[in-house]
């Protein structure tokens, strides 16, 4: 599944090599908004020639960028893994670029909602820890 992030670099993490020769960094993207979103981002090199490392060698914290990944599952010793695969990385400019085909529809002038009165025995709906 393709996925498209923009957001903040929080954090480009040392490189890691195993045995094997496979090599991959992590890199935190902030999406910023309303809540705190931080994405780990996986970029790998390996055998297949492929070094999508070296794609965030020039990134540093506070850059806006364009990330395109790939959200991979995987099993493992009887349990499911997800992880976030990096395919793609483009620092922004100052100004934030929209993505194709999200931009913002134009807004249609409406009057003010309608009341919708609270659902019979509901009278606290406002205890949820969140």
């Amino acid at each position: 599944m393709k996925i498209v992030i923009v957001g903040t670099v929080a954090r480009v993490c040392a490189e890691q090599t195993f045995k094997s020769g496979f090599r991959k960094r992590e890199v935190w993207i902030d999406e910023g908004g309303d809540e705190e979103r931080t994405l780990p981002v996986e970029f790998t090199a390996g055998a297949g020639g492929h070094d999508g490392i070296a794609q965030t060698d020039a990134l540093e914290p506070g850059q806006t960028v364009r990330v395109e990944a790939t959200l991979q599952g995987r099993r493992w010793q009887d349990r499911c893994y997800l992880s976030l695969r990096g395919r793609k990385v483009d620092a922004l400019g100052s100004e934030q670029l929209p993505l194709p085909g999200l931009e913002a529809p134009a807004a249609e002038p409406r009057g003010p909602a309608p009341a919708v009165p609270p659902p019979p025995g509901s009278a606290n709906l406002d205890d949820l820890p969140f």
